[in-house]
């Protein structure tokens, strides 16, 4: 779906703003396509009728300015007539430059008398056949959109589930954490085989979803072993995002004084935890497993600080997790 962000008068309480476009500029309401068009539409019309109720203003004040109860001539009593009278500044201006012409000669200083009201009537005119046109230029076709979430916030938890202990309530907040981290999961997969590349694949649309297609990363593959001598199997392999900024590239709307400088570098290589940190394999039944696959064995693997309720663990790998499809691919 194509998005239209309309730009608002900064005091309008439906809009939010966009910070990199000032507090004034700024001011936008993000709309879909359809409504962009009605709202577009709306305007011109707006423009239109204010420019008729504009023009009652102009010409009863230019009336009321010019009456006199001295005698004039025809041009005084025409020109009178056509500003009580005409229904739009366009006729009126039609009108003033007939009369003046037809009384070129029959009257005197017929361009002076003529010339003030054609000017002002002109401006009117072309000033607002202007604003009509240009009411269309206040919404622009952008990639980037503002999204304004209320109800934004980290997912419920449960801490410690058991199902001795677990209710129908955690159940519901377990479950939909399941649902939620499996759909993160297939649009990331989906994301990352559409839009990862050096040329752009054929779902552009898909991959205009954030504010950059992708974050660049500085990747060395002959990095040193991040772990003692003797435990790499190979070189490692070095991920640098650089200094990755909340607003430019993440697409955080903030200030600039409040924008932040994000880096991540992460090392990856193969470990010879098999045959240095690895446990045969044992019934899952040895051990106080909160969730339990009946048949299962699992091999533990101790490079550090205790992480789990086994004891001086780092990593558990269990035999069942082969029988489970993941989102990725590992290649």
């Amino acid at each position: 779906m194509s998005w239209f962000c309309v730009s608002l008068p900064s005091s309008s309480s439906l809009a939010d703003t966009l910070i990199a476009s000032g507090k004034t500029l700024g001011t936008t309401l993000t709309l879909p396509a359809n409504e962009a068009l009605i709202l577009a539409a709306f305007l011109a019309i707006f423009v239109q009728i204010s420019s008729g109720f504009f023009w009652r203003i102009l010409c009863f004040s230019l009336h009321q300015i010019r009456s006199t109860s001295a005698n004039q001539d025809g041009l005084y009593y025409q020109q009178q007539a056509l500003l009580r009278n005409a229904a739009s500044g366009f006729n009126a201006l039609l009108g003033l430059t007939k009369v003046g012409w037809a009384w070129r000669s029959n009257s005197r200083s017929v361009l002076w008398r003529s010339l003030p009201l054609i000017i002002i009537t002109a401006i009117h005119v072309v000033c607002f056949h202007v604003a009509s046109l240009f009411s269309s230029r206040v919404i622009t076709t952008s990639d980037e959109v503002l999204v304004l979430g209320k109800n934004c916030g980290s997912l419920l938890d449960v801490p410690n589930p058991r199902p001795e202990t677990i209710n129908s309530t955690q159940l519901d907040i377990l479950n939909s954490d399941g649902v939620f981290g499996r759909w993160s999961y297939e649009k990331a997969a989906a994301y990352s085989r559409a839009c990862y590349g050096e040329e752009p694949g054929p779902y552009t649309s898909t991959c205009r979803f954030y504010v950059r297609q992708q974050l660049d990363s500085a990747i060395d593959r002959s990095a040193p072993c991040p772990f003692a001598s003797g435990l790499c199997e190979t070189s490692a392999a070095r991920f640098d995002t650089g200094f990755v900024h909340s607003s430019r590239d993440l697409g955080i709307n903030a200030p600039e004084h409040d924008a932040m400088l994000f880096r991540r570098v992460t090392t990856c290589v193969p470990l010879l935890a098999e045959e240095k940190y690895g446990s045969t394999w044992e019934p899952a039944e040895n051990f106080q497993v909160q969730w339990p696959v009946p048949g299962d064995s699992l091999r533990l693997y101790s490079m550090g600080k205790s992480l789990f309720e086994f004891g001086n663990v780092t990593f558990v790998r269990s035999n069942f997790t082969k029988l489970l499809a993941g989102p990725y691919d590992m290649q």
